[in-house]
């Protein structure tokens, strides 16, 4: 998702920053006057604040814990963190940075993981994104998007105590983006390999991004990184804006979110074939329910001037209408499984959900949403 500054041309006049505040306290204010910025329930949804732009989110085992991706923005002018959150106790922990997060070196207990010529770690304007947490390697890692410092996969290991109340994060290497891309979302493949979503060529411009919104012209693809051939672009998988992505168990099929173009596809990772294309207006990130579905975060009845209202203006929460999608995905037959908007967190990125329970996060606000659906 955009966020604070991820456009390079300001427009005449006004810096972007000011633009973007003017028109957003006219539309906000109106969007908010009839709902509350308190912490309370309200609509059904129970707010968790504490955090900033809890873009990303990914369960861990045993399902106490949920690791979250606090987002600074496309730009990497703002830095963000790693935490935890705990479904039961509701705890809060910075994981990264934090003085209790662990550098990994080459020649220490592991050597580095990804690109052997990964530069080091992380810098201080360390800003993630889209995360996956891959529970099927040993140790356990996760993948994190970072726009912060150098555009790139940082790769953690994980470490969950035996009870499942605590998590803990490890540096242990990184692979550097491609030239030219702009990535947003990554889900691990088999072998250690991983794919990721590449919205746009990194120097596109305000006014680009803008006329791809509105003629739907294909802006970026998908791509696949593997430690013996590096980067590829997976043929066939150009679409306006390609946010989030994740992958069948055996990795051969890839479902990748075109947020501009409003479609959700399942593509072949080898050759491009597209099994299903399904039409559903700004799908963001995607995870996996207990049954089996694809449960898409999508946009409704907005722009991107208002997603940039919302990213650039301090409110607890952005009130953009939002569904959670439930996609079969052997044939992309889909039914809604939850939507909202407003009061008292809205907009969201990513639903994940753990027994009858939905959590969401959002690119913008102090807030996670927690939903009790009823099954």
């Amino acid at each position: 998702m955009l966020n604070r500054s991820d456009f390079m041309t300001p427009l005449p006049k006004l810096p972007v920053g000011l633009l973007v505040a003017c028109l957003s306290y006219a539309w906000l204010g109106n969007a908010m006057a009839d709902d509350t910025s308190d912490c309370e329930p309200v609509n059904g949804v129970t707010p968790i604040c504490g955090f900033d732009s809890p873009e990303d989110l990914e369960v861990m085992a045993g399902d106490r814990l949920i690791i979250v991706s606090e987002y600074g923005g496309l730009s990497g002018k703002y830095p963000g963190a790693l935490s935890s959150y705990h479904t039961e106790h509701g705890h809060v922990v910075r994981l990264f940075p934090s003085p209790d997060a662990g550098i990994g070196t080459p020649g220490a207990q592991t050597s580095m993981w990804g690109d052997k010529n990964c530069p080091g770690p992380p810098s201080a304007a360390f800003d993630p994104h889209g995360i996956h947490h891959r529970a099927d390697l040993n140790p356990e890692r996760l993948l994190v998007v970072n726009h912060g410092g150098r555009e790139s996969i940082e790769i953690f290991e994980v470490k969950l105590d035996d009870a499942g109340d605590n998590v803990s994060l490890t540096w242990r290497g990184c692979i550097v983006a491609a030239p030219g891309t702009w990535m947003n979302d990554v889900v691990g493949l088999p072998g250690g390999g991983l794919a990721a979503s590449n919205m746009m060529p990194r120097d596109f411009t305000r006014e680009q991004i803008f006329a791809t919104e509105a003629s739907k012209a294909e802006s970026g693809y998908a791509l696949e990184w593997h430690i013996d051939s590096g980067w590829r672009q997976i043929p066939d998988t150009g679409g306006a804006l390609v946010n989030g992505i994740e992958a069948s168990a055996d990795g051969k099929i890839l479902y990748i979110n075109f947020y501009l173009s409003n479609k959700v596809a399942a593509v072949e990772r080898e050759t491009g074939k597209r099994l299903w294309t399904i039409e559903l207006e700004g799908p963001d990130n995607s995870s996996w329910a207990p049954d089996g579905k694809l449960l898409v975060a999508a946009h409704r009845d907005t722009t991107l001037k208002t997603i940039l209202e919302c990213a650039e203006t301090d409110i607890p929460y952005c009130p953009i209408a939002y569904q959670i999608m439930a996609v079969d995905p052997a044939t992309g037959e889909h039914s809604l499984r939850y939507e909202g908007a407003g009061a008292p967190m809205a907009a969201a990125t990513v639903g994940v959900q753990i027994g009858q329970t939905l959590y969401l996060g959002s690119f913008a606000g102090e807030r996670m949403g927690r939903v009790e659906l009823t099954p």
